[in-house]
């Protein structure tokens, strides 16, 4: 079997490329919806702006595959560094958070201002 890369499928699968776009693409919506829908919550939150970032990067790979450049997986590597980045200083601070208010509701966080 060749090792042939066209655009509309990878190297070792066969399987369409546009199916990496719309999985990445769905699952950027799922974490946009999910930031909007749940405003309570601040670990759901964390949660979807994980899902959005790792539908990025796939996003990003899938582009790197299809024009044969590896800018966009440079770029992913550096998503999930900034991703990982990014749960450990939430989860910091939800830890404060909890120990001053002995809750992680929003609310309370809004609460803080004052």
């Amino acid at each position: 079997m060749e090792k042939t890369l066209n655009y509309y499928y990878t190297i070792d699968f066969f399987m369409p490329i546009t199916n990496f776009l719309l999985f990445g693409l769905i699952m950027f919506l799922i974490g946009f919806l999910g930031i909007i829908f749940t405003r309570k919550n601040i670990i759901s939150l964390l949660m979807c702006i994980e899902i959005m970032i790792l539908g990025l990067s796939l996003l990003f790979i899938t582009h790197s595959i299809i024009f044969m450049n590896p800018e966009g997986q440079i770029y992913s590597i550096l998503l999930i560094t900034i991703a990982a980045a990014e749960s450990a200083i939430g989860l910091g601070i939800l830890v404060l958070i909890y120990r001053k208010k002995n809750t992680i509701s929003l609310d309370s966080i809004k609460s803080l201002k004052h």
